[in-house]
């Protein structure tokens, strides 16, 4: 039997019976191993009896042996590489995979975009997916004496420049990998014609959300996935809908209505910035006047000349401007303004719908708290 080309299965450790391998220790992809196999720790091959579950996705396979190398095992090919490595579904709680390469008789077939010597380097190219999402650092370790500077480039997807994460020099690197995607590591000489082996290492911290800065609505509550290490809840003044508060949006406003007092709370956080004073002149009573922090849109419908109405926004500890305007378009003048105080006591000049927005005078993200009296 020809020998594999590189097998990871790393995962398959747990479904082997009498598995006695330290946990704590890296898993490794044995270059050279059956289908099947895995390192046991102590230098002896297990044959786990299983094979790879691998996903189609519809990509030429060949089980073939690989140039250069004394490996013969599943070869892939994907966009513009045609002898991937295919690695198989890591498993992401396993920790640590190692593996090496070889790319001594190998021939280039493709570039990265980093590599100064181009497709004139021989590249090594692996592919893998992930069982739950996770963050992978990339470790690339020259063996004592190599003379081959490695760069690595990441692709997601497919194997084809346009998919590329990023490329870089540095032996180390972070990337995000999400469960259901193909990875491809292209390892590729920095200088032309350089020959020589090279260790890997993949270290896996899974993720509890794999799109950081995503904003979701959660009941009442805007939740953000905050670097994929963390959701955090927000609170909305009332609703929260297709991933938005009202409040958010001139189209959402928060309706005001009926003689009275309204309160209103929530975290700045979970509303954005698209409402800037220093653009309208008829706003920015100070020439100089920022909002660079998020705002709450108001609408206050069917209101009466001479009726009263005081915003209050003195009860948190955001520092806020106020504004009265006849509508929320992008051309209406305020109608009242206020930037040094947190209140504003307004009269109704005519009889018809007006459109009140508080705006923080500061990008830092708090909780806050407005009272709107109509009387």
């Amino acid at each position: 039997m020809n020998r594999k080309f590189l097998v990871v299965l790393a995962w398959l450790v747990f479904g082997v019976a009498g598995c006695s391998d330290d946990e704590s220790k890296p898993k490794t992809l044995i270059p050279g191993g059956d289908v099947g196999q895995t390192d046991t720790g102590n230098g002896v091959e297990q044959d786990t009896g299983e094979n790879p579950g691998e996903t189609d996705t519809g990509k030429t396979e060949q089980d073939t042996g690989c140039t250069g190398t004394d490996c013969g095992g599943t070869v892939i090919s994907d966009g513009e590489c045609d002898a991937i490595q295919f690695l198989g579904v890591l498993g992401v709680q396993d920790g640590v995979y190692t593996f090496s390469g070889d790319n001594a008789g190998v021939t280039g077939s493709m570039q990265t975009h980093c590599a100064s010597a181009g497709a004139d380097s021989a590249e090594l190219v692996y592919g893998f997916e992930v069982a739950e999402s996770a963050f992978v650092d990339v470790r690339l370790e020259t063996p004592p004496n190599g003379e081959v500077d490695w760069v690595h480039e990441v692709r997601e997807g497919s194997c084809t420049p346009d998919t590329r994460v990023y490329c870089t020099d540095p032996e180390t690197s972070r990337f995000l990998a999400r469960t259901g995607t193909r990875y491809f590591l292209i390892l590729e000489p920095n200088v032309a014609n350089r020959v020589g082996k090279v260790d890997v290492e993949f270290a896996f911290t899974p993720v509890v959300c794999d799109r950081p800065g995503l904003e979701q609505c959660v009941g009442q509550e805007m939740v953000i996935c905050e670097g994929g290490l963390e959701e955090t809840a927000f609170e909305c003044a009332t609703s929260c809908a297709q991933d938005r508060c009202a409040g958010d949006l001139c189209a959402d406003a928060i309706v005001v209505q009926g003689v009275g007092s309204h309160s209103f709370g929530g975290h700045l956080r979970a509303y954005g910035n698209g409402f800037e004073a220093f653009d309208r002149a008829s706003c920015n009573l100070g020439g100089a006047l920022k909002t660079p922090g998020s705002e709450v849109i108001f609408s206050l419908p069917g209101l009466v000349a001479g009726q009263s109405v005081k915003i209050d926004a003195s009860l948190d500890d955001v520092d806020n401007a106020i504004f009265v305007l006849p509508g929320c378009g992008a051309t209406d003048a305020c109608l009242e303004a206020t930037e040094l105080t947190d209140t504003l006591d307004w009269v109704v000049p005519a009889d018809g719908d007006y459109t009140v927005i508080v705006d923080s005078l500061s990008d830092s993200s708090k909780p806050f708290e407005y009272v709107i009296e109509i009387y």
